[in-house]
């Protein structure tokens, strides 16, 4: 979990100074619930690449891409064949010719996704779809720690100190020190968060 805190910490570090030089120059209040969306969000994706590509390589190690996408297709064109079957109850026919004929299909459909997705590789699409997850999720809990941070902080760090007075730059480096550590507070729990999981689920070494 340290790594994964670590990880995430330290990819939304300059991103949040930026966030919070940008709130500075322009003279407006410390935006806390973006600092923290962000954090959460680079967190996310920063740790949530591994568990998806992990659980891609097992796939593909135990059970073959293409034998699984042609299992799925076949699943799920059975199912969606018995489905549409089902509106005309009173006659049996359709219902065994929509099983069979949505099986053919989705079997068919899954071996054309299969040569779709392996030219880019299963691994790596899987393991950005678990990153855009992760950081999607941290996102949303940056957002409400944020708000809480807001309600609380708002009042403070709300003024711009004029660029020509000497207290110019300890007014500016208050906010990047402030900027780096609510976005890599975030960013840290998001990345705990995605390797806590990994680890539960023995995708994450």
């Amino acid at each position: 979990m340290y790594v994964g805190g670590g990880q995430g910490a330290r990819f939304v570090v300059l991103p949040g100074v930026r966030v919070a030089l940008a709130n500075w120059s322009a003279g407006i209040p410390m935006n806390w619930a973006l600092l923290f969306a962000i954090g959460g969000a680079a967190g996310g994706l920063a740790r949530g690449w591994v568990p998806g590509h992990k659980l891609a390589s097992l796939i593909g190690q135990w059970i073959g891409w293409k034998r699984f996408w042609e299992a799925i297709g076949l699943i799920g064109g059975a199912i969606g064949g018995f489905m549409l079957g089902l509106v005309f109850i009173w006659a049996i026919v359709p219902v065994f010719l929509g099983l069979i004929l949505g099986a053919q299909g989705g079997l068919f459909l899954g071996r054309k996704l299969y040569q779709a997705g392996d030219l880019l590789g299963w691994e790596r699409i899987w393991g950005v779809l678990s990153a855009a997850s992760f950081g999607a999720v941290g996102f949303g809990v940056g957002q409400i720690l944020g708000a809480a941070f807001q309600s609380i902080l708002g009042v403070y760090m709300n003024t711009q100190v004029l660029p020509a007075s000497g207290e110019a730059l300890v007014g500016i480096l208050g906010w990047m020190l402030a900027g780096a550590v609510a976005s890599g507070l975030s960013g840290a729990l998001a990345g705990i968060v995605a390797d806590f999981i990994g680890r539960f689920t023995g995708l994450v070494d």
